[in-house]
């Protein structure tokens, strides 16, 4: 059961106990059974209270179906075609760079200080060359304006 199944009871009150009338008063409680909102275990999530219905969340179907339509709309953008692969580094690439003027050229530098240029297009290795001894953190393309 959830915490919000909870019970109500009357608990009476002496005189002795409310201090402001000589006549028992009955006070309404409400019992909540521990079992229903504490943790079992030191690792468990904190139980949450959820009441479930209709007539409180009317709109909860309208808001699960957008919800589920915007799920299938951005697992859309984001299902790109795989292209293939450039294979030729020893070690994981940290950064790349594509020319700014010739589209299909791709330079990458990884991580052993490799610095490959590539041809996208026939994806082959058109140059290599050992540029650092550590990381290659970053890659700038010098433009020479004639």
């Amino acid at each position: 059961s959830s915490g919000i199944n909870a019970e109500y009871g009357e608990v009476p009150l002496t005189p002795h106990q409310n201090g402001i009338s000589s006549h028992a008063m009955k006070v309404k409680v409400l019992n909540r059974n521990p079992n229903d909102y504490l943790k079992t275990r030191s690792g468990d999530l904190p139980k949450l209270p959820r009441n479930v219905d209709p007539t409180l969340h009317p709109h909860a179907a309208q808001r699960e179906y957008t919800a589920a339509l915007n799920a299938v709309k951005l697992e859309r953008v984001f299902a790109k075609p795989f292209v293939g692969s450039l294979d030729g580094h020893r070690d994981g690439v940290y950064s790349m760079l594509t020319h700014p003027k010739r589209l299909p050229i791709l330079i990458s530098g990884s991580c052993d200080g490799e610095i490959k240029i590539w041809n996208v297009t026939t994806q082959e290795c058109l140059s290599s060359v050992v540029a650092h001894a550590g990381f290659v953190r970053g890659i700038g393309i010098n433009q020479v304006i004639h």
